[in-house]
Order: C-alpha cells, then structure tokens, then sequence
C-alpha cells in the first residue's frame, strides 16, 4: 500500500467524481481508476461503487475513508518534524486569520520571511466559523482571531493581546477635535454615520452585543468586509466605522475614540489544534507577532 495509493482514494472519496479527482490529482482517469483497483484489491474489498452517472462509498469505504486521512496527516507530521529539524531552512506555514487582523499580520509576515526566506507561507482570510473548520481538517496551521464566544470541539486558544471596540473618524470629521483624547457612550454614537464591518465580522458581532435589546438607533450607510476598505472610506468621508484598537495600527489620518461601556473587551488570540504537533515555524511566527506587542508578555511560557 502506497501513500499515493491513499491520496487518490481520499480524493475521490471527497469529491465522488473519478474526473474531477484527476484532474485536481493532475494524472489521468486510467491512472487514478488503476490506482484504486489495485487498492481495493490489496484490501480486498470494494471501497467505490462506480456507475455510468455516479460514484459512492461502499460500507468499508466510509471507514477507509476516515483512517486514510489519518495515515496522511500523520505522514504529512512526519515531513514536518524533519524540515523543523533542519532549523527551518524550508518548508511551508500556513495560517489562516480573520479579515480584522490583516493589517496585525502583515508587518510579522514581512519579517518572518526576511528571517526564513525559504519558509513559503500561505495566508487565507476568511471568517471566524470557516477558519475553525479549516484548522480541524488541518488545512492551516494555526488561526489568527479574536477569542470566540463559543467553543469548539479539539482548539486551544492563546491570547495574545487584550483590546477593546472603538469608534474612528476622519482628523477632518466635524467632531474629530472635540472627541480626540475622549471616550464616547452609545447614546452619542448615535449621532453618527456609519461604514460599518458586516455582521458576521468579529469587531461587529461584539458591537451588536452591546447594544443588544437596548433601544439604539445607529445610521449605518455601508457594511464592507474588508478592514482596510472600511479605514480608507472613513479616512476620506464623514463616516465614522466601529472596529478594534488593533485592527487600525499605524493607520494616518483617523481618530481612535474608545467606546465607554462595559463588556467593551476583546481579546486577540491564535488557536491552535489540541494535543498536535505544533511545527516550529509556527512558533517562530507567534514569536515574532507577539514580540511586536509589549503586552504579550503573558505568552513568554509558550515558548519555553
């Protein structure tokens, strides 16, 4: 039996299509079919029941299945193990983090590759509950969110920072000298315009928290799902937006107006999967993203 062997069946057994596995597979039909016979008839057994319109899994092959992607995460720790001992002189990160923490990522991304510039990483934005299900089939290394409300099943989550929603404006916004060096309540927000991040978006699943069955009114004109999006909108209207301190580091032009209500806490975390290995270029790069915060120092353990 052959590790390649397993990649074609889990391919198939994924997508139940000989044609669209070869051609993701990059061989051909007759190769991939060849490949499985001689699988099935190591095995046995029949794993695929094909017919002219349809492929499906046999009985013994829903279990295959299962133990078939072990066998290739557990092949693919094995690569990794090897290129961590080679002090990472190559091999691939990669991390997966919410739209909110783009502009966090980007200054550590530039420095872990000028440090280990054949480490070739992969970044994918995506949302809280996609990054979740992408780290539990092991599709990223780690996550980069704020903390979830609600758990899920084998994640450990890290804090990295502690960070709190505030309103920005435009240094040209009418209110921008008067609310400069102050905190605003949720009445006076509501005096607002609004670009807003898109439910589902962290910053605003806890902004909606807050306000929660309380009687606010907010005039929101826009809702984008793209931070930086957000930040050059505001930076050249009078809107005003609701996002983390965090999200709009080193960001010119705008004013940071921290929000005066309670529960207004939001905490930057990565996530990691449970009792797994954990490579060592993803500790680099924690290293590296949490040195550029004096407030990490509660991490220090992780690394030890």
């Amino acid at each position: 039996m052959e590790l390649r062997q397993l990649r074609y069946f889990v391919k198939v057994g994924e997508l139940l299509n000989f044609t669209e596995a070869a051609r993701e597979l990059f061989v051909s039909q007759s190769t991939l079919s060849q490949q499985i016979r001689s699988l099935e008839d190591e095995l046995r057994c029949s794993l695929l029941v094909r017919d002219s319109h349809s492929v499906t899994l046999t009985e013994e092959g829903r279990y295959f299945l299962s133990d078939a992607r072990k066998t290739l995460q557990q092949a693919q720790q094995c690569v990794d193990r090897i290129a961590d001992v080679q002090n990472l002189d190559e091999g691939e990160l990669n991390i997966g983090c919410t739209h909110s923490f783009g502009t966090i990522l980007r200054e550590t991304m530039l420095d872990f590759t000028s440090r280990h510039p054949n480490i070739h990483l992969n970044a994918r934005f995506k949302t809280m509950e996609e990054l979740m299900g992408m780290l539990q089939r092991q599709e990223v290394d780690f996550a980069l969110s704020y903390k979830p409300h609600e758990l899920f099943d084998n994640v450990e989550s890290h804090v990295l920072f502690d960070n709190k929603l505030c309103v920005f404006l435009s240094e040209s916004h009418p209110l921008a000298a008067e609310l400069s060096g102050c905190q605003i309540s949720l009445t006076r927000m509501q005096a607002l315009k609004y670009a807003m991040p898109t439910r589902g978006m962290q910053a605003r699943n806890l902004f909606e928290m807050l306000i929660d069955d309380k009687g606010y009114a907010f005039d929101i004109r826009l809702e984008i799902n793209e931070v930086n999006t957000i930040t050059d909108i505001v930076r050249n209207s009078h809107f005003a937006t609701v996002l983390s301190r965090a999200a709009v580091t080193a960001q010119s032009g705008l004013v940071c107006v921290p929000i005066d209500v309670s529960g207004n806490n939001i905490e930057g975390c990565f996530h990691i999967l449970r009792g797994k290995y954990v490579k060592k270029s993803v500790k680099e790069f924690i290293r590296i993203l949490s040195s550029k915060n004096a407030d990490n120092i509660m991490l220090q353990h992780w690394f030890d």
